[in-house]
């Protein structure tokens, strides 16, 4: 550590360029900047001979930002200089630690417990984020999130004084809740957002600091949720504005909040200063890999230029035929959503469809007890919802058998995915449901029943296949899953819905409900069976 007067002497411009003629290793700092934590760390358990010149404690901090910033060109922190000479910041100083360089330079011998690749120990543990939050996250996913969330909330915003403005506040309360837990991949605004930053080159940034400023989020809307369902509108509303103005500063500027306060928090010694270790350690690695990849990529576009030549091997017919790999990201960045649109891409509109349903069924209580928030038409909303989304799937689905008519083969006889074929029919059948026509409109009434014939007929043959195919192929016991009885599942929906078509008077479709339950029944027993012996 540096003596008191030593310490005093470095705390200026003068005692900067002194340090940088006398020191081993110089530091341009932030006290909360984790990066900075952790590069002083890394350095301080190398040498004692560090000069640390953190800009927001220092007498003339700023120029000695501004002049380090002018002569070196970079314009983060920290900005580290070993024997006089600027390296870069802390992924630099990483991949030297890693490789030993960092030691050689500074002029002592290496440490038994420093890194060395598998078998790296520290003296510091470790600390990855809360929960299954990762480590590591893509900046503009995260804005894209941002952004999404305060249109999301400028909606509420804009119609507070409705009764389902607060449930709309719930839903983004839940969805601040499960991105907390285990991060964008699970949740329906951040899965939207890695979808449309996919083709964006990565920007990491650390997790921990992002999982914080999530939490901060849930304390936003859960309390504003909590003061609309009590009346306290105004209060809501005041609430969710402050979230669209910090929202939109992380969307806009690249400027998050809950980061800010969370280097505070850092600072004051409220948060270990480890905890973005795994994040910073592992940045360089993430950063080659992702450029490993994106070569890769590359090459695989153009077959040509992935072939044996570059071994000095000659060159063959089998080179130009090579099979194109694809993880998620190659997924992601050359997305086509007619391509990789599936037939059990229904099950989406199939569960929209499905709560819209429930919410009509417990709509009917809620006429006899109004004690309940939930707008009167809400169900209404999310059947629209579900058969808006459900209809455009149907022609995307209409277009891909004319375009990739070998994709659809595929997914239609293979043993798993066929199952979720049923779906679709499925969906026809709820739809039936909710679609509930004046019984003096005979056109509408028509239109509420081909909808179910259409559905529970597709359903009673794929029934009738599936267990074909389960006689059949007895032999194949790692094909029987619980996925085959998804279409017994539909046969059962349809024995529900079916008396609910006849209008007063009427008993004839309670008699086709019987049928299919009788049906489905039967068929059950050889169904369980088999998935349960498998199981």
């Amino acid at each position: 550590m540096n003596s008191p007067d030593e310490s005093q002497m470095t705390q200026n411009l003068s005692g900067f360029q002194e340090a940088l003629q006398s020191k081993k290793a110089v530091i341009v700092s932030k006290t909360t900047c984790t990066f900075c934590i952790r590069a002083r760390t890394i350095l301080e358990s190398a040498t004692t001979d560090v000069a640390v010149f953190e800009t927001d404690q220092c007498q003339e901090g700023k120029q000695i930002l501004s002049k380090a910033q002018e002569e070196t060109g970079h314009k983060t922190l920290p900005i580290i200089y070993l024997n006089g000479k600027f390296i870069g910041g802390c992924d630099t100083l990483v991949k030297l630690e890693k490789d030993g360089d960092m030691y050689t330079r500074l002029g002592v011998a290496r440490p038994a417990d420093a890194w060395n690749g598998s078998t790296s120990k520290r003296k510091t543990p470790y600390e990855a984020s809360f929960l299954w939050f990762p480590h590591t996250v893509n900046i503009y996913p995260v804005r894209c999130i941002a952004f999404l969330v305060s249109c999301t909330a400028a909606v509420v915003c804009g119609f507070y004084e409705e009764e389902w403005a607060a449930w709309v506040s719930f839903a983004l309360a839940m969805d601040f809740i499960v991105r907390f837990i285990g991060g964008a991949f699970f949740s329906p605004i951040g899965a939207v957002s890695l979808l449309l930053t996919a083709g964006f080159k990565e920007d990491l940034r650390g997790g921990a600091p992002k999982q914080f400023a999530t939490f901060v989020g849930i304390c936003f809307t859960v309390t504003a949720t909590m003061c609309f369902l009590n009346g306290e509108k105004i209060a809501g509303l005041v609430i969710l504005c402050g979230l669209i103005g910090a929202a939109m500063l992380e969307a806009v500027f690249d400027f998050c909040a809950g980061c800010y306060v969370f280097g505070w928090l850092i600072k004051f010694g409220l948060v270990r200063k480890s905890v973005n270790q795994v994040f910073i350690d592992s940045k360089p690695v993430l950063e080659n890999a992702i450029e490993l990849v994106d070569d890769f990529s590359t090459k695989l576009k153009d077959p040509e230029k992935f072939s044996l030549v570059e071994l000095n091997q000659p060159k063959t017919a089998a080179d130009v035929k090579v099979k194109r790999f694809k993880n998620d990201d190659h997924v992601r960045r050359s997305f086509s959503p007619l391509r990789y649109i599936e037939i059990s891409d229904f099950m989406m509109p199939l569960g929209i469809a499905g709560l819209a349903a429930a919410w009509r069924s417990a709509e009917r209580q809620r006429n006899t007890h109004r004690n309940g928030y939930g707008p009167e038409d809400l169900w209404q909303i999310i059947a629209y919802m579900a058969g808006a989304i459900g209809g455009f799937m149907f022609l995307a689905i209409l277009v891909k058998t004319c375009v990739y008519p070998r994709k659809i083969y595929k997914e239609i006889t293979h043993p798993i995915k066929s199952n979720f074929v049923a779906a679709f029919p499925m969906l026809l059948c709820i739809l039936a449901f909710l679609y509930d026509p004046q019984d003096s409109d005979k056109h509408e009434r028509r239109a509420r029943k081909a909808l179910f014939w259409i559905g529970a007929v597709l359903l009673k043959l794929l029934l009738l296949y599936k267990v074909s195919w389960l006689v059949g192929n007895r032999g194949d016991d790692e094909l029987v899953t619980p996925a085959l009885l998804m279409p017994l599942g539909g046969c059962l929906v349809a024995s529900l819905v079916a008396p609910l078509l006849d209008v007063a008077g009427e008993t004839h479709y309670l008699e086709v409900g019987w049928f299919f339950f009788g049906f489905s029944a039967l068929l059950s027993l050889l169904m369980f069976g088999g998935t349960f012996l498998q199981a």
